[in-house]
């Protein structure tokens, strides 16, 4: 028995040494470790001591060290962390003098023959009996700081006093006492280092299920709710976690007494509502005589305040004079929570401890969760696992509350577009009337808001037509569009008023002094547009500006003909106020059974999957092709090709749309004009 007590030692320290490798390489258990290994040693020494002599008064003491290190590595996180530390360091003097008398008794009993006496058994037995006391109530705090578990120090003495019975009256050795201590001291190790963490392991899962489980939940209330009914849940969510902490605080009178829930809004840090301040809180400032203000007043003043964080952020802390702002500097540089303790003496009566917890979304600051404490100056570990699941539920709720905001704006801003199409649709002509022709017009916007432009006007003159695009899209593009149809519309009625002809080229140069104007010099928009005007009277086509080049199907010759007189012949609307478009006036007689195909660049340039643009050539042979077809059906033939040339290429790369804005404007002449 005694050799199987001996090798007992060898399993014991090797599985210790492979509880202490695991637990080595993890960091959350810090300096425990080392006092693992040190218990360790001691075990081992102790083993290799009683093989070269047994000496029952010098093992207890080395037992005595061995055990006392192994509850420390398991209990000195919790106890380090709790406010009791101070009180434990007092138990350690009275647990040193135990030691010296272990230490005294073992030295007497090596070095003083006849140890093994009535004396040394006793005093060896009391001594033994005094390190469990001891122990047991070293780590003897309520439940909260440390897991009470004192079963094994109760079978120690039991066993212990049970030992010396036996020595004493039944001759019994002593070695099954300490063969029992090392099972006990096996099964402490197991329990504390493998089934506790297999147990925190299972919890861990089981709490990460319910976590998923509430967010799910959270998720889908707040994206389905009002912002009063989004701070209603933060409230309930603050509340229930702070009062669920102070239930399971060892001491209540400790617990936490106020917080304060800030939230983000574009570069403002604020509170939304009364109702997102819990318990006694205090203002972030310097205030004189706070103490002096009811709950309710200081409430009303922390809802009032605000905090830039961009003026924060931009200046050094030794320039802001503010003491809120300086806590949220320190914020906006470490990312980690700011702690005040003492507090200045304004909060002095009020609160004895403000720790500000940054709420961190994708390294950006989207909130603050303010603590209060008047009663302490310690925030104790349930408190802090209390807290760090607020702050992960916050950074769930401000995102999606983010995400609602960005979505409505979202929402306000594609009925604005949308709007705005339908004013840009509804401003050109819904039908164009020219006697003596058959005419088609079509505008097919790529985005929600266009640049492509047409239009229609009659006047003793004749007929004048226009037809533009504007660089770009979008809003811009759609008021430069815009800006362009009224000062047209405008010209004609003023020379129909005056009863005064005016050629296209003449509108050319109006309409671009009026966009130079009011773009470049109003607005600030770098807009420029490609723009025909033209004037049909008596079967002739009287043309100016600068656009793409027209196509004529003329049905005398059975060909379709290239206008590039219509483009490049002087600059285009928009750039210059000091342009002059008479370089680019030019005309052409239209005869029966012509057709004249006005349109944008957004028709020849479609692409393919190879990138090559539909170009002039397929749209004229589309044309001829389709020669004998009324307007509207040549129309939607070259509509329909260029979309099938597309398909596999811009309308595929565009979710079905094409890359640029189509406006066809088509004139097949039927019959000699009538007057106008």
């Amino acid at each position: 028995m005694y050799s199987f007590y001996l090798f007992s030692f060898i399993p014991l320290v090797i599985f210790s040494l492979m509880v202490w490798t695991d637990i080595k390489r993890q960091p959350q258990y810090g300096k425990r470790a080392d006092y693992l290994l040190i218990s360790i040693i001691v075990f081992g020494l102790t083993g290799a001591v009683q093989f070269f002599f047994s000496n029952f008064a010098f093992i207890n003491f080395l037992y005595f060290i061995g055990i006392y290190f192994l509850e420390y590595s398991i209990h000195s996180q919790r106890i380090k962390r709790s406010f009791v530390f101070d009180e434990f360091k007092q138990r350690i003097t009275f647990l040193i003098v135990i030691t010296v008398i272990m230490g005294i008794l073992a030295a007497v009993s090596v070095f003083i023959p006849g140890y093994n006496n009535l004396f040394f058994y006793l005093s060896a037995a009391f001594a033994l009996t005094g390190y469990i006391y001891c122990v047991t109530k070293m780590f003897a705090f309520p439940e909260g700081i440390i897991r009470k578990n004192n079963v094994q120090y109760l079978y120690a003495i039991v066993i212990l006093l049970l030992s010396v019975f036996l020595k004493l009256y039944r001759n019994v050795p002593y070695f099954e006492l300490f063969f029992i201590l090392n099972v006990i001291y096996l099964y402490r190790l197991f329990k504390e280092y493998y089934y506790r963490k297999i147990h925190n392991i299972n919890k861990q899962i089981t709490d990460l299920k319910k976590i998923v489980d509430y967010k799910n939940k959270l998720v889908n209330r707040i994206l389905n709710n009002t912002q009063e009914e989004d701070i209603k849940i933060i409230k309930k969510t603050v509340e229930d976690s702070i009062k669920e902490a102070a239930e399971n605080l060892v001491f209540s009178d400790n617990r936490i007494t106020g917080s304060v829930v800030y939230r983000r809004t574009g570069d403002i840090l604020r509170v939304d509502s009364e109702d997102l301040i819990y318990g006694n809180c205090s203002p972030l400032f310097k205030m004189k005589y706070m103490n002096m203000l009811k709950e309710k007043e200081r409430n009303e003043v922390i809802v009032k305040t605000t905090f830039n964080l961009s003026e924060i952020a931009s200046r050094p802390i030794d320039a802001i004079p503010v003491f809120g702002e300086q806590l949220i500097k320190k914020i906006l540089e470490t990312k980690q929570p700011v702690s005040v303790d003492p507090v200045p003496s304004e909060f002095k009566g009020l609160q004895r401890l403000i720790v500000l917890y940054p709420v961190i979304n994708e390294d950006k600051l989207t909130g603050i969760f303010v603590v209060f404490k008047h009663s302490t100056n310690r925030i104790f570990p349930v408190e802090e696992r209390t807290i760090e699941t607020i702050v992960e539920d916050l950074k769930v709720i401000f995102s999606l509350i983010n995400g609602k905001a960005v979505q409505a704006e979202r929402n306000r801003l594609q009925g604005e577009m949308k709007t705005a199409e339908n004013i840009q649709t509804s401003i050109v002509p819904e039908e164009i009337i020219l006697e003596g022709y058959d005419c088609a017009h079509l505008m097919i916007t790529a985005t929600e808001v266009g640049g492509d432009v047409y239009d229609f006007a009659a006047s003793p003159q004749g007929y004048f037509l226009g037809i533009g695009d504007v660089s770009g899209h979008g809003l811009p593009a759609g008021i430069t569009a815009l800006i362009q149809l009224v000062a047209f519309q405008s010209i004609v009625a003023a020379s129909r008023l005056l009863e005064k002809e005016i050629q296209p080229y003449q509108i050319y140069d109006i309409v671009n002094k009026v966009i130079c104007e009011i773009n470049k010099k109003r607005i600030g928009s770098d807009k420029f547009m490609t723009q025909n005007y033209l004037l049909l009277k008596d079967g002739v086509l009287h043309h100016a500006g600068a656009h793409v080049i027209a196509l004529l199907y003329s049905h005398k010759e059975d060909k379709v003909l290239e206008l590039d007189n219509f483009a490049r012949k002087t600059a285009f609307l928009g750039l210059s106020d000091s342009i002059t478009a008479v370089s680019s006036a030019g005309s052409i007689k239209i005869f029966p059974d012509d057709i004249l195909v006005l349109y944008t660049d957004g028709v020849i340039e479609a692409k393919n999957n190879n990138s090559e643009q539909f170009g002039i050539d397929r749209l004229k042979k589309v044309i001829l092709d389709n020669s004998s077809l009324s307007s509207r059906e040549i129309m939607e033939k070259i509509v329909a090709s260029v979309k099938e040339y597309a398909k596999s290429g811009d309308m595929k790369k565009y979710n079905g749309k094409l890359a640029d804005d189509i406006t066809l404007l088509i004139l097949k002449k039927s019959e000699e004009e009538g007057g106008n």
